[in-house]
């Protein structure tokens, strides 16, 4: 409810220093009727890090899967020349 309050009157003053005070002077007696709350502190977790898939795996992947295809369509045949291009002459770009 306060976030909507505030965007409120954002969208009215413009300016949010200006908007920052004259929320506080309209809802002044939430912050002082509010009880100091306790703040929990978490362990730091580890985060493993996937390894980042090379954008040239994608498209050989997806070269392979339009090759295999037994119909291919005119846009499946536009598409496997155009990333047969791409793999060729883009080589170099992705490392």
């Amino acid at each position: 409810m306060k976030l909507l309050h505030y965007l409120t009157l954002k969208l009215i003053l413009k300016d949010p220093i200006i908007t920052a005070k004259v929320y506080e002077l309209l809802f002044e007696d939430e912050f002082v009727s509010q009880e100091p709350q306790q703040v929990k502190v978490n362990k730091p977790t580890v985060v493993k890090q996937t390894p980042v898939k090379k954008p040239e795996n994608d498209l050989q992947k997806t070269l392979r899967e339009l090759k295999s295809k037994p119909v291919k369509s005119k846009k499946d045949k536009e598409s496997i020349s155009i990333l047969e291009a791409v793999i060729k002459n883009g080589h170099n770009s992705f490392s």
